[in-house]
């Protein structure tokens, strides 16, 4: 199993749950209006100076998935002139999760 986090601005937040859908993601935890900044995009942090929030998502998923998101994801990068996904996979030692049983 992996674990994928995914930051991107807010303005962002509907096409990103489009392709969480797509991908058939269930169980995932998302944050709303958070400040960062990802490399090559503006800063987003709440301020008149840098307007706007991130947002952010997380989620478990099967390892013969993972290209399969990271292409789609690459695909809407490419598509987007200005903000696009921050995308980072993890391992996952462990995890427990009501109603998944781990395959």
């Amino acid at each position: 199993m992996k674990m994928v986090f995914m930051s991107f601005f807010e303005g962002k937040t509907e096409e990103v749950m489009e392709i969480l859908k797509s991908e058939k993601i269930e169980n995932y935890v998302r944050w709303d209006e958070i400040k960062g900044q990802s490399a090559g995009y503006r800063p987003r942090m709440g301020t008149g100076v840098w307007p706007g929030h991130n947002g952010a998502v997380q989620f478990p998923i099967e390892d013969e998935r993972v290209d399969d998101l990271i292409e789609k994801i690459d695909i809407f990068n490419r598509a987007t002139e200005y903000e696009g996904i921050s995308a980072f996979v993890f391992d996952i030692s462990r995890m427990t999760l009501k109603g998944y049983a781990e395959r």
